[in-house]
């Protein structure tokens, strides 16, 4: 389809004053079938879900949506940063969540430069997220923090 013809259809709908029908996708991918109830669990799912070749080069910050069960359905790249932080946009992740029927849920970034220790900026957001969370009825399981030496749970360490 040409641009001219995608004016063509925008200039249709707006004309027609019918809104247009909003959609969710879905890429299936194979995934995890089993639980990731503990906190090296969690983060050794959630390494597999980095590109090795990009880990030291920038953050990334991803969320994975569990079933009632702990099991991961989904997960989706929330933000990509620079080399030394990633911005969160609270009000776009909990949408994607709503929208995708999400109720529990795990925050995951990478450190690429250093180790897997929060900053104030990472402890702050993981509070805001996990208040935010109750009020919407949703249940932050854990953030997770990686490195290449390891990994840092907010759930293992008693802050959620």
């Amino acid at each position: 389809m040409n641009i001219q013809t995608h004016i063509n259809k925008l200039e249709e709908i707006l004309a027609s004053k019918n809104l247009p029908e909003i959609s969710i996708n879905f890429k299936v991918r194979p995934t995890l079938k089993k639980a990731v109830e503990t906190p090296k669990d969690r983060a050794d799912f959630i390494r597999g879900l980095f590109d090795d070749n990009s880990f030291d080069l920038q953050e990334r910050f991803v969320v994975v949506i569990l079933d009632h069960d702990y099991n991961p359905f989904g997960y989706f790249t929330h933000a990509i940063g620079t080399m030394d932080m990633v911005v969160s946009d609270s009000k776009l992740l909990f949408q994607k969540l709503l929208l995708v029927g999400g109720t529990r849920f795990i925050v995951a970034h990478n450190h690429p430069v250093s180790i897997a220790l929060p900053s104030n900026e990472d402890t702050a957001m993981t509070w805001s997220l996990k208040h935010k969370a109750a009020f919407l009825d949703l249940t932050l399981v854990d953030h997770i923090i990686l490195s290449r030496e390891g990994y840092y749970s907010f759930e293992e360490q008693g802050f959620l």
